[in-house]
């Protein structure tokens, strides 16, 4: 019998997040689900933009109005509840090569309460590993 120095790792997700995610597809389509939808108050009447950390290239935020870059689109709609998308694949390629991926499919948490960064409310992204 093989005696091994084995401990248990149990990761759970950060609660602050509580599910809400923005999909990043290959395609370039960025897709808010459900719970993000809710959360950040989308509609087609705001618009994204997205902000990099220029001191830690991996730190991404998102904030929305109607003077932002990317238009929302209606995705999905299940028993009374809409996630929102747009498609931008040069967007995409901007988090990829600040992440150090290949062209791929990833998913980001959405923060819970946002930070205020010049007046702006804005919620940090950040990705599942």
């Amino acid at each position: 019998m093989i005696k091994l120095d084995l401990k248990r790792i149990t990761v759970r997700p950060d609660r602050s997040y509580s599910g809400k995610y923005l999909g990043v597809q290959k395609s370039g389509a960025f897709v808010f689900n459900f719970n993000s939808s809710e959360h950040l108050k989308l509609s087609t009447e705001v618009k994204a933009v997205f902000f990099q950390d220029q001191d830690n290239k991996a730190d991404w935020y998102v904030g929305f109005g109607k003077d932002g870059d990317y238009p929302l689109f209606k995705k999905d709609e299940s028993k009374g509840r809409m996630s929102y998308s747009f498609c931008n694949s040069a967007l995409r390629d901007r988090f990829l090569e600040s992440y150090g991926l290949e062209k791929k499919t990833f998913r980001l948490l959405v923060a819970d309460n946002p930070t205020i960064v010049e007046e702006k409310e804005l919620y940090k992204v950040e990705r599942v590993v």
